[in-house]
């Protein structure tokens, strides 16, 4: 079975990372390229097309990325038995075209959104498009399967779910490569709070809160991409302090090095969108044994406090974030606790080890319920 996987990264710079001896999370795969499974063989196209002149004026004002990768897929798609990518604003074009039938091979869409444009603070025009790709995306795909229950539940309130479409996916992080690097927790060790991730994320708020606190913070993003220019930085907050000078594919070991030597991870988020936006580093703190204070996202596939795992805050509340910051300090025994809550967690629950098995069982259904004939 010939599936062309599209991807958003450069596929052959990871293998050849990898292939050099490096470690780099399957995380960010989506499918594992680098298992050699007898029954699929994965294909990708090069995603390193310029984009320039009336293709990148149509990205612009469209939201629409990659277009040149999207039309090598149109041009390619007869090549292969069915089609596998992650649903996004990435492949749009691509999902349209399955809607209006001009692709002809079957797609298989991952969803870790809920396609629910109420849970979106968007302007009333974004959450208009939002609202158009969910129709094509429910309504084109063959088959869809979401990244947890809520987003499910979440997208079942405004859409008629197919019962084809009602599977989900444990996707989490590889457990592998975090158990990998062995950071023992140290009673003398300056304590300090870690943020990373740049979607969505409030670090105004976040700055003027360790304004007011004497802890220390690292920001691991550089502070020129941050956008809070005029903003008061205090002493006790650093920016990019491991990361910088670090080569994209050597960013993870970096990252993964701040995540077991911090106290806590924090996630603030500045707006409520219709996706786990957090998710990413929520996941990867407790691979790490690390308490967590997060913005309160409704489409996280569960609830941080009920778990035992961290805080929520509401949404710009910065007297919320001081006092949750100041429990785990005071408390650093419960602290702990929840580190250890949130491994346990993604040991048992959600890890890419769980969620690559679900993701070859629901593959297997899809090619049975769709009658898909190629070489297995």
């Amino acid at each position: 079975m010939k599936i062309l996987y599209a991807i958003d990264d450069s596929v052959e710079s990871i293998k050849k990372y990898i292939a050099e001896g490096n470690e780099y999370p399957k995380t960010y795969f989506w499918w594992d390229f680098t298992d050699d499974n007898p029954k699929y063989e994965l294909y990708f196209i090069d995603n390193n097309k310029p984009r320039k002149g009336i293709l990148r004026f149509i990205e612009i004002i469209t939201g629409i990325r990659n277009l040149p990768f999207q039309i090598e897929i149109l041009r390619k798609q007869k090549e292969y038995d069915v089609i596998f990518c992650s649903l996004d604003y990435f492949f749009f074009l691509v999902v349209f075209f399955r809607y209006l039938g001009i692709i002809k091979k079957p797609i298989f869409g991952k969803a870790d959104g809920s396609f629910n444009s109420k849970f979106s603070v968007q302007k009333w025009y974004w959450k208009l498009r939002s609202r158009f790709f969910s129709y094509i995306t429910m309504n084109g795909l063959d088959y869809i399967a979401f990244v947890s229950e809520i987003a499910l539940n979440k997208a079942s309130e405004v859409h008629k779910i197919s019962k084809n479409n009602n599977h989900i996916l444990h996707w989490g992080p590889d457990l592998n490569f975090y158990d990998n690097y062995n950071c023992p927790y140290l009673i003398n060790q300056e304590l300090y709070f870690m943020s990373i991730g740049s979607t969505n994320r409030d670090y105004k708020l976040l700055i003027n809160v360790f304004n007011s606190l004497s802890y220390k913070l690292n920001i691991f993003q550089k502070f020129d991409d941050l956008n809070i220019d005029n903003e008061i930085i205090s002493d006790n907050i650093e920016f990019d302090k491991e990361l910088r000078g670090a080569k994209n594919l050597h960013r993870h070991t970096f990252i993964r090095k701040a995540y077991k030597e911090c106290f806590a991870v924090l996630i603030p988020l500045e707006k409520q969108y219709d996706s786990p936006q957090g998710i990413t580093c929520l996941l990867e703190a407790m691979a790490c044994n690390k308490p967590v204070i997060v913005t309160d996202n409704i489409l996280f596939p569960f609830d941080v406090e009920k778990e035992g795992v961290g805080i929520k805050v509401a949404y710009g509340d910065k007297e919320g974030w001081i006092k949750a910051i100041n429990y785990l300090i005071n408390n650093k025994d419960i602290a702990k606790k929840m580190g250890e809550n949130g491994y346990k967690l993604i040991k048992t629950q959600r890890n890419y080890d769980i969620y690559k098995n679900e993701l070859l069982r629901d593959f297997d259904l899809f090619i049975e319920q769709n009658n898909i004939k190629g070489k297995i």
